[in-house]
């Protein structure tokens, strides 16, 4: 419970092959936390948020739980931050005359339109169905 799949070597190189593979023509889920409780504030439930925000890091979508305790943590990850949603709608109604880049919807970040525009997608729909933090 103390540490995630991505810790683990041999794994993490595996995934990482996985998603070369196979995430540019579909959508990989994460893989299974085998960890479940009765409660969210236990342990199992942190790791279980530590490993789900590597699997988004690196390019997974989604979770395979084990368990219907796993699902609330699942659904909770898949929520998009109101600035990432902006910023990815700026990104998919951008209009072709404008310049390449431009700052973000908070100023703090540069959105570049061809290597944003995946991002983005992917964003905006999760935002639509999961919701905003």
């Amino acid at each position: 419970m103390d540490s995630t799949i991505y810790e683990i070597a041999c794994v993490r190189d595996i995934l990482t092959d996985v998603l070369s593979v196979f995430a540019r023509d579909y959508v990989v889920s994460g893989p299974v936390w085998e960890y479940f409780g009765r409660n969210e504030g236990e342990p199992w439930a942190e790791g279980l948020r530590r490993e789900l925000r590597a699997d988004r890091a690196c390019g997974f979508i989604g979770k395979t739980a084990i368990h219907p305790c796993q699902l609330s943590p699942i659904a909770e990850s898949l929520k998009v931050s109101r600035e990432d949603y902006e910023d990815a709608g700026r990104i998919l109604f951008w209009r072709e005359e404008d310049l390449g880049v431009e700052k973000s919807f908070l100023g703090n970040r540069m959105n570049e339109l061809k290597c944003h525009k995946k991002w983005a997608k992917v964003t905006y729909l999760l935002g639509g169905i999961y919701g905003l933090k």
